[in-house]
């Protein structure tokens, strides 16, 4: 497995994990740090996707996986208020809850069906 293929799929089992797990993730990273940090670390690696399928590190199923969340993450980011990006949002939120189904279903294709580990 490629350096770039597990840092996709780290980004994409964070965001598939519960809200624990995500602002215990964010707690480390620092102070101030806040939840659109978890679509930010997607995006950072899911640009690479059309050139991780030019070098087969990606399918064509995968890539349309990460599509289809990235494609969330960003329909999260043009319509959501600013109370979305804050640590306790991502507990309550609804469009965490969509993300998360999103990312749990984009895990299992990158994973090859197998459940995303807590």
């Amino acid at each position: 497995m490629t350096a770039r293929r597990l840092v996709l799929m780290d980004a994409v089992r964070l965001l598939a994990s519960d809200a624990a797990t995500q602002i215990a993730h964010l707690e480390q990273l620092g102070d101030g740090v806040e939840a659109d940090e978890l679509v930010l670390e997607l995006d950072d690696i899911a640009s690479a996707c059309d050139d991780m399928l030019a070098n087969m590190e990606l399918s064509a199923g995968e890539r349309h996986a990460v599509q289809r969340l990235s494609a969330c993450a960003s329909e999260m980011t043009a319509t959501a208020e600013m109370s979305v990006w804050r640590r306790a949002a991502l507990a309550e939120h609804e469009q965490w809850r969509k993300l998360r189904r999103q990312a749990a279903e984009c895990y299992a294709v990158l994973s090859g069906g197998a459940p995303k580990p807590d």
